[in-house]
């Protein structure tokens, strides 16, 4: 609201602040740990878009024909009907702020930010009354039309900037990555154990990655680079450790496990439940790598996009199969399934253990640090 008032007297710069407003947006995604170059297309595509049809609107609003005669202004107004000579009087002579104080002073500064309101107010008026309505190219319905195309096209352009990030980020990344034989595959099942193919209406044992449930708080699915990846664990442990994507690959401890997800939201015969068959580093080694100190009950995750989640340590350090998950189904994991790591922890509901697009873990104790949906 603004910049469009201000566009009516210094249309350039007002439309520099539209564009200041998207080197803001872009120099926030950029300077993100995983932020990339593609990730300021958006802003730029935005604010590039809002500038164009600011100055659009307002140069089709401001053709006119001949100019509206001046209205008197408000000031001279209140000179006229103050009677001959006041207009040449000072506002208050120094006997009358004397006599008077502050509320004279108070007095003339309300008027002057009174009387700057007013010339505003009718600096619009006259460049409204000066538009000749008759051959305006622009009329009210045409303002309307030209203004939700500009909305739309502000839309599009945004819309265009994401998908152009999301499919050019780390498709190419993902696709040349092969994932490691584990060295300990996943157990045989046993014989009849998918029953999907004889009861009508069951679902698939293991559920294809396509179909596999989402919940997150992600606006937009979070492009991480494996080259620029690590995870690092710190906080109350005997020595801080990092590892990088080809870390984890390299590991000769990796399992294969089936593992069920499950939302805490989930019903019986609903959706939010799905199977797969996952490879990742045993997340208790990774652990004892790093040293849990005496103390520490609370393991927090941290996504690359800022989400947290708290896990018990019990849980975190003794359930078997628990993991830094890289691969799921034969492939490695989804964009929109923590690409290129996430943690599973078997038996606990997602809100507190499968942290996706995994950035950092800390321990920490839960009097010290509540976790995003602890504090909701």
């Amino acid at each position: 609201m603004v910049l469009g008032l201000l566009a009516w007297t210094r249309l350039k710069l007002a439309a520099a602040g539209v564009l200041l407003f998207g080197l803001l947006g872009a120099a926030a995604a950029i300077t993100r740990p995983t932020g990339t170059v593609l990730d300021t297309v958006p802003s730029i595509l935005g604010a590039l878009t809002g500038a164009i049809a600011l100055v659009y609107l307002i140069n089709a609003l401001g053709q006119r024909t001949s100019p509206a005669p001046a209205p008197a202004s408000a000031s001279a107004s209140r000179a006229a009907s103050a009677g001959p000579g006041t207009a040449d009087k000072p506002i208050a002579s120094d006997r009358a702020r004397r006599a008077t104080g502050d509320r004279a002073a108070d007095a003339e500064a309300d008027a002057k930010r009174q009387h700057a309101d007013e010339t505003l107010v009718a600096k619009l008026r006259d460049r409204l009354a000066g538009v000749d309505r008759s051959t305006n190219s622009l009329n009210r319905r045409g303002f309307f039309v030209a203004g939700g195309l500009a909305a739309g096209a502000a839309v599009v352009a945004g819309g265009a900037g994401s998908l152009l990030q999301r499919r050019f980020a780390v498709s190419g990344a993902r696709a040349d990555i092969t994932l490691p034989n584990p060295s300990s595959p996943a157990p045989a099942l046993p014989a009849g154990a998918d029953l999907s193919a004889s009861v009508e209406g069951l679902t698939p044992l293991f559920t294809d990655n396509n179909d596999f449930y989402r919940v997150d708080t992600a606006i937009t699915v979070p492009q991480v680079s494996p080259s620029e990846w690590s995870l690092r664990i710190f906080g109350m442990v005997d020595q801080e450790v990092e590892y990088t994507f080809e870390d984890l690959m390299n590991r000769d401890d990796l399992i294969e496990r089936d593992i069920t997800l499950s939302c805490v939201s989930n019903q019986v015969g609903d959706t939010l439940a799905s199977t797969a068959r996952w490879i990742g580093v045993p997340l208790k080694n990774l652990l004892d790598e790093a040293g849990i100190k005496s103390g520490a009950d609370q393991l927090v995750s941290r996504s690359v996009d800022g989400m947290t989640i708290g896990t018990a340590m019990d849980a975190a350090t003794n359930t078997e199969d628990a993991m830094i998950a890289i691969g799921m189904n034969g492939e490695p994991l989804v964009v929109d399934h923590g690409f290129p790591a996430r943690m599973l922890i078997p038996g606990q509901y997602g809100y507190v253990s499968a942290c996706k697009w995994i950035l950092e873990i800390e321990a920490t104790t839960f009097d010290a640090f509540d976790a995003y949906w602890v504090e909701r």
